[in-house]
């Protein structure tokens, strides 16, 4: 059931009303209840289980106390003044943002960890870019050497070529030390076909998975790797001639 409320008017005690003004629904149930403190209307004793619509501009020229949650269009506010539910950063730096012009689009970076562990295995990593992303950078991080018995092998690339960023890299030694980055401009002698020589086959219009797998042959559970993708989405703008 939906209630709506379009206009409602709070008089005074001297205008007739009976007070406190109670309104109930059919059931005879409370929806709510309006009484007067001192120069202050007070809404209490409220009950609605449905949606509650208020048709029109809603003035608040004074202080609104809301002692349980107030959700509006799925945004939920607590308890707390300022706070809303699940949100973390200060007013300051959300507004850090104000700058960003709307064509424009905040660096991201995602990253995925590859931990060693004992006994043969393929350790494959996804990470997902969305339609129209420019990758600013990806790289492989040496944390920690693998030490397994016989190899520990990456490459990099995506959903149409496997090895198109990084080719094969030794993990064990002489490829990627510990504490190297191999990235587009110091890919370490394992470029792909998408960084090779003056290649940057950086942007698509598609949506692209970057696939990272990992090939381990034999025992260890030494070895630490991470790869990260920088990236950005953002609308470009039409240049036009004169």
């Amino acid at each position: 059931m939906a209630y709506k409320l379009d206009k409602l008017h709070f008089g005074s005690v001297d205008d007739g009303l009976p007070w406190p003004f109670t309104y109930r629904d059919r059931d005879g149930d409370i929806i709510f209840r309006v009484t007067e403190v001192g120069d202050v209307y007070q809404l209490g004793d409220s009950d609605i289980t449905g949606d509650m619509h208020i048709g029109g501009d809603t003035d608040i020229s004074g202080d609104l106390d809301v002692t349980g949650g107030l959700t509006v269009d799925g945004v939920t506010v607590d308890a707390s003044t300022t706070a809303l539910s699940g949100l973390t950063a200060s007013a300051a730096e959300l507004n850090k943002t104000d700058g960003v012009p709307a064509t424009s689009y905040l660096t991201v970076m995602s990253e995925m960890s590859f931990t060693e562990t004992t006994g043969d295995g393929i350790y494959t990593g996804t990470i997902a870019l969305p339609a129209g992303s420019r990758i600013i950078d990806i790289g492989v991080d040496g944390q920690v050497l693998w030490n397994s018995g016989t190899s520990a092998s990456l490459i990099v690339g995506d959903g149409v070529d496997p090895d198109g960023f990084f080719t094969a890299t030794d993990l064990k030694a002489v490829d990627l030390l510990a504490g190297e980055i191999n990235n587009i401009e110091h890919p370490g002698g394992k470029a792909g076909a998408y960084i090779a020589a003056e290649q940057r086959n950086l942007y698509q219009s598609t949506s692209r998975n970057i696939v990272a797998v990992l090939t381990k042959v034999g025992t260890g559970t030494a070895g630490r790797t991470r790869v990260y993708v920088v990236y950005a989405v953002p609308t470009a703008v039409a240049v036009s001639k004169v």
